[in-house]
């Protein structure tokens, strides 16, 4: 029984959705200082060590309402220093001595973020008062979870592995009757590989952690785009391994898609069409992009300089390489460039003249402004002449067209400030846009079910010119009159004008929203005669408040790439393990997965001949049976040498439990000790696995995973 039907049938647990991480601020203790508790519960804090530090958490909201209460104390107090920002000195003094009163070093104090809480809906609302009195000791509460719009019972995030120890407790779980000795072993293998890549990539995991509790990008993280692919990427293929015996089938293939769409090697370790493809062509761009900007060395009013500004090469080379790259995605191409001296293979998106194509579907890095990382995808839905959807083996009439996006941050689409909530997946319907007479782009009425020949040459052009427009959207920052800072583009400058006009330009190429569920098709990269049937809607997610885009972007793709329940408990894992915290869950699952290969793998006792059938004769009088013993033969396992064969779990132990009584009672020769371990089956220490061969690819790590 796999996990979720075991959480369903034992506590009819039917969903587990994530909470939102809480900002909250930590503020260390004074040592040797008394702290008043009652103080510290009014304003919903609590203790926590954190950095070798005790301190208090207190959640953002209620700290600001505290310092509201300071600063109108501070006015009362000294009303002649009005402007607490003119006299910061006077009111940071008072701060400090407030709480230092309270014992608290608030000159310490620092952002913190706690895992969010598990949501879970039971199937029968009867159940909750037996399901909370029954885990009353982790102070279940009530409460709503706005991306689902269902009640809920909080749980603490630790609550979900838990379970799983309850689960791995039980007679029902997958890995007690797993049996199959070629597969543990394969498991074990793999296990062991992703050990290696895990030390290997500790930075990167350390970086993901903190951004998948929303932390800020800031050093000493600075976690790049390609960075926060390849981290997810090898975090889903940690977490499909450590719960290899916890998923269905269905599920752990879907983590293992999921990996490989964010970032798909070969066999040759050659990166292939995936997100990671499309983040290291666009991150090449701009590497040439700003190293011509640099050379420019009066910008104007701070304004970044547009690409038709730069010298007549410059912007040759950069709009040749969108356009090229625009081309090798719709049409295909097996040589398409990726960055200097490399390259990848395009699968072909548009049909040929026969109807036929490698993929409906391609993943791109968007923005819409320059520092800000998001996805969105473009996907095809073929449609018969009745207009009924088409088949994976039928030839469609004609194809609609569709844009996907996944946004959590800047310019994400029906945000909601009283849950923090937006739509993270927003569906459009694209259609024929054209440009006029005047040389402005306007839509254009088409029927595709009467002309479907001049309607796909329309699309085509529509789709060219809004990948360009998405591309060149995310070399320039959007204006923002409120904030005089290096993420936005000066007001009215040209930078600011030209953004505008790609955004504008943008939303018309966009298309229409589209409310209703959609179904696609996708080849695996990898194996391209694979095909994956994916669905897709509109869907919630909590709006990012620090500079985890690229994490929480990707999330975003994922709920609708693999649901929200798998991937809730993916975040859960990411949100409370860095780099160690996956090298210990993998140890152990390796310790788990050899347990159960001992357990399944034959005993076998090598000797001459008559030891052999001597110490089978007397087993069997240990055993107190006469006759054959099922799970107990004898072997012939060369010409001098015999063995006995133990396959019964249980009867091994009854071995070693003899053999030690026997030999107490008769010291053996040297020479006629037999081979085996006499130990009793216990949990062994990991493994030493044959270590890889070193690889001749560049960037391969030596655990075999490219990332």
């Amino acid at each position: 029984m796999y996990f979720k039907d075991w959480c369903f049938l034992s506590y009819g647990i039917s969903l587990f959705a994530e909470g939102k991480t809480v900002n909250s601020v930590f503020i260390p203790l004074v040592p040797f200082t008394f702290i008043n508790s009652q103080f510290v519960a009014d304003n919903r804090g609590y203790f926590l060590a954190h950095d070798n530090s005790l301190g208090v958490v207190f959640p953002k909201e209620n700290y600001d309402n505290l310092m509201t209460r300071i600063r109108s104390e501070f006015r009362s107090a000294f009303p002649d220093e009005v402007n607490e920002n003119q006299n910061g000195n006077q009111f940071k003094n008072y701060k400090n001595n407030y709480f230092f009163e309270l014992g608290l070093n608030d000159e310490l104090e620092i952002k913190y973020k706690a895992s969010a809480n598990i949501y879970i809906t039971l199937a029968n609302k009867q159940a909750r008062p037996a399901f909370m009195v029954r885990f009353a000791h982790y102070y279940p509460q009530i409460g709503f979870d706005p991306l689902t719009s269902n009640e809920v019972i909080a749980m603490p995030p630790t609550f979900l592995e838990e379970l799983k120890k309850r689960y791995y407790q039980s007679t029902f779980s997958e890995i007690s009757l797993a049996t199959d000795l070629e597969s543990l072993k394969a498991h074990e293998v793999r296990i062991g590989q992703l050990l290696q890549a895990v030390s290997e990539n500790a930075l990167i995991l350390n970086g993901a952690n903190k951004l998948f509790l929303d932390y800020d990008n800031d050093p000493p993280l600075n976690l790049t785009n390609e960075s926060a692919c390849s981290a997810y990427a090898l975090s889903l293929s940690v977490f499909a391994e450590i719960n290899h015996y916890t998923l269905s089938p269905v599920d752990y293939r879907r983590l293992q898609i999921a990996s490989t769409r964010l970032a798909a090697y070969d066999d040759q370790q050659n990166l292939r069409q995936s997100l990671k493809s499309d983040i290291v062509f666009l991150h090449s761009l701009k590497e040439k992009f700003f190293s011509y900007v640099l050379k420019i060395s009066d910008p104007i009013n701070g304004a970044c300089p547009l690409i038709t500004e730069l010298p007549r090469e410059y912007c040759k080379y950069l709009l040749t390489a969108i356009q090229n790259n625009t081309e090798d995605l719709l049409e295909g191409n097996s040589d398409a460039f990726l960055k200097p001296n490399a390259f990848f293979r395009a699968m072909r998106f548009f049909p040929d003249e026969q109807g036929q194509s490698d993929t409906d579907e391609i993943v791109l890095h968007g923005g819409p402004t320059r520092g800000h990382f998001s996805i969105f995808r473009i996907v095809k839905i073929g449609v018969l002449a009745n207009g009924q959807l088409a088949g994976p083996d039928d030839k469609p009439h004609h194809f609609d067209y569709f844009k996907i996006e996944n946004n959590l941050g800047s310019q994400s689409r029906g945000q909601n400030l009283k849950t923090k909530t937006c739509l993270g997946t927003y569906v459009t319907k694209l259609r024929p846009i054209v440009f006029s007479i005047g040389g402005e782009m306007v839509p254009l009425n088409i029927d595709p079910f009467v002309q479907p020949e001049f309607y796909q040459i329309v699309m085509k052009n529509t789709l060219r010119e809004l990948i360009k427009t998405e591309r060149l959207l995310s070399f320039y920052r959007e204006p923002d009159p409120g904030f005089d800072n290096d993420d936005y583009s000066p007001v009215n400058s040209r930078e600011a004008q030209e953004w505008t006009r790609l955004y504008r330009l943008r939303e018309l190429l966009s298309g229409v929203p589209y409310t209703k569920p959609i179904n696609y098709f996708i080849r695996d990269p990898i194996r391209p005669s694979i095909r994956y049937v994916y669905f897709a809607c509109n869907q919630q997610g909590y709006i990012q408040e620090g500079g985890s885009c690229p994490i929480f972007s990707i999330k975003s793709f994922l709920d609708s790439v693999m649901g929200i329940d798998i991937n809730s408990h993916h975040t859960n894992f990411g949100q409370q393990n860095n780099a160690q915290g996956y090298v210990c869950a993998l140890q152990a699952a390796l310790v788990r997965v050899q347990q159960r290969i001992r357990e399944v793998e034959p005993l076998k006792i090598m000797g001459g001949k008559l030891d052999i059938y001597t110490w089978f004769r007397d087993f069997k009088k240990f055993l107190r049976v006469r006759g054959n013993v099922e799970g107990v033969s004898l072997e012939k396992s060369s010409e001098y040498d015999f063995c006995i064969k133990i396959t019964d779990t249980s009867l091994k132990r009854k071995w070693h439990e003899f053999f030690a009584e026997y030999q107490k009672e008769n010291v053996c020769p040297r020479n006629r000790t037999p081979y085996f371990f006499g130990e009793r089956l216990a949990m062994a220490p990991v493994r030493v696995l044959k270590p890889a061969q070193p690889s001749v690819t560049n960037n391969t790590s030596s655990s075999g995973i490219r990332l």
